[in-house]
């Protein structure tokens, strides 16, 4: 039985090795189809229509996990379990000038904005990296903490910003905050920032939530990198809220590029731009929002603001790619 397994595994971990004469990478596979034809690559034509792909990726990924590995390149392994997005372990922290001229950005955006009498809130939506250093793969020293130091002088810029990074590190004592196997946080840690937006636009009637159960609900983007295929068992997903708010128009998921909401709750109307981080908030922000636009697109803001008609404008982006900002035609209209 034993060599049985051990000729198994062997097998599986050398898979990219016999597969490599078709042209084959299975580190760098998809779990959806990729192949047009047999000739192009008869090794994954036939995997694919076989249904083995998904498979043995999975079966060698989880044999890597033995050896500390985490079977795709896009993902490192670290402690306790905790998978992080390779990229969010290489980008290089903004550089004074860079850090200069976001300010100067998001300045000139507060500007027009108030000339409307509206608000802005800055959030940079910390890395894995940032809130859990001391869960880093045992090669990788946790870098300088440049989000701090970039929360710090945009703060110090005069914008209002909500220091993200500080308040989740504070609250990791209340359970974990972000997905073992995603590179997002959880429920847990959109409520807490929630609580947060609800502070700083001093909407004291917005429910708090902090009761409320949390239930399983994905398998993590990192995880199904290495396991695709693996079941949505990771906790702390989903709140458990009744659904309070409208949609203005069919809604088909949360990553529509433009959802209007309505709700009964609060005189609160807000205009957040955002990027994938943003789905965990929706769930609250939709509930507790008299109206709110929740939008995918980072161009114009400020016309974005007026068309919603928002007192209160909340712009989020990932930490690491706070560069985006700094994109031709991002946030302000292009000069």
């Amino acid at each position: 039985m034993k060599k049985a397994f051990v000729l198994l595994a062997l097998l599986l971990l050398m898979l990219p090795l016999l597969l490599a004469p078709f042209g084959v990478d299975m580190r760098s596979y998809r779990t959806d189809a990729q192949v047009a034809t047999f000739t192009e690559d008869p090794a994954g034509y036939i995997t694919d229509r076989l249904a083995l792909r998904t498979a043995a990726i999975t079966a060698r990924a989880r044999l890597l996990t033995l050896v500390g590995e985490s079977g795709s390149l896009q993902v490192r392994r670290g402690r306790e379990g905790f998978l992080f997005f390779a990229e969010s372990l290489e980008e290089q922290p903004l550089t004074a000038e860079e850090t200069d001229a976001l300010a100067g950005k998001l300045l000139a955006l507060e500007a027009a904005l108030a000339a409307d009498g509206r608000r802005l809130i800055v959030l940079i939506a910390p890395d894995k990296r940032s809130v859990y250093p001391e869960l880093l793969p045992a090669n990788i020293l946790p870098a300088e903490d440049a989000l701090a130091r970039l929360n710090t002088d945009l703060a110090a810029a005069g914008l209002t910003v909500l220091d993200a990074q500080s308040l989740l590190t504070a609250r990791k004592g209340e359970g974990l905050l972000y997905f073992a196997g995603d590179s997002h946080w959880n429920a847990r840690g959109a409520r807490i920032i929630y609580q947060a937006l609800m502070d700083l636009t001093g909407t004291a009637d917005a429910p708090d939530y902090a009761d409320v159960p949390l239930t399983p609900g994905t398998a993590g983007d990192l995880l199904l990198l290495c396991q695709p295929g693996t079941p949505p068992t990771e906790a702390d997903a989903e709140p458990e809220i009744a659904r309070v708010y409208r949609t203005r128009r069919p809604m088909r998921t949360v990553d529509d590029a433009r959802i209007q909401t309505t709700s009964p709750t609060t005189e609160l109307s807000l205009l957040v731009v955002r990027d994938s981080f943003g789905r965990a908030l929706f769930p609250y922000l939709a509930n507790a929002a008299g109206s709110m636009t929740f939008s995918r697109s980072d161009a114009d803001v400020a016309s974005q603001a007026a068309e919603a008609q928002a007192d209160w404008v909340v712009i989020e982006v990932v930490e690491r790619n706070t560069r985006d900002w700094l994109a031709s035609g991002a946030l302000i209209p292009a000069e």
